[in-house]
């Protein structure tokens, strides 16, 4: 019975140094969020389309702030601009032939009141992501095609920059 107590204390123990909340910096009066239409300075015009569909998903999926798509309701809006898109080799084989790619995305993105237009936070954030897609098989990796990179690399980016707004990493 007594190192039952011991076990159950130690345990207790244990877990009262793990925490799991989430921790959000936004106001506590924005519950809501719209999309407004990014700036696409970049020569790939289905990128800023793409990239709407994955935020709103990461935001869906997160369930913090609701997307209000008509934005007549929101509390507050997500504004951006796509600055850069790169495509170069990554590696290469014995013959020079091109192996794997790798595609970099800079993305600003900056939050303001949906109704005033006035800046929530300071400035513009600026995030940058990058991923590799493997265009010839070899040592077991998958190939993929360069659109289908892009959407890993949209739906990567859009679950950081939700974390950007929500908690202001």
């Amino acid at each position: 019975m007594r190192a039952r107590r011991i076990v159950l204390a130690a345990a207790l123990a244990a877990l009262a140094g793990c925490e799991t909340s989430v921790r959000r910096t936004l106001p506590p009066e924005i519950r809501t969020i719209t999309l407004a239409e990014f700036r696409n300075d970049t020569p790939e015009p289905l990128l800023v389309p793409a990239l709407s569909e994955e935020l709103r998903r990461a935001f869906r999926l997160d369930g913090r702030l609701a997307v209000d798509d008509g934005g007549t309701g929101a509390d507050a809006a997500l504004t951006g601009a796509l600055i850069s898109y790169e495509r170069y080799a990554a590696r290469y084989d014995a013959n020079n032939v091109v192996q794997e790619y790798r595609l970099r995305l800079v993305v600003e993105l900056g939050l303001t009141g949906a109704s005033s237009g006035t800046p929530i936070e300071a400035g513009p954030r600026r995030l940058e992501h990058s991923v590799s897609h493997v265009v010839v098989p070899a040592s077991g990796l998958p190939v993929e095609t360069e659109s289908d990179a892009q959407r890993r690399l949209l739906r990567e980016l859009a679950r950081e920059a939700v974390l950007r707004v929500l908690e202001s990493r």
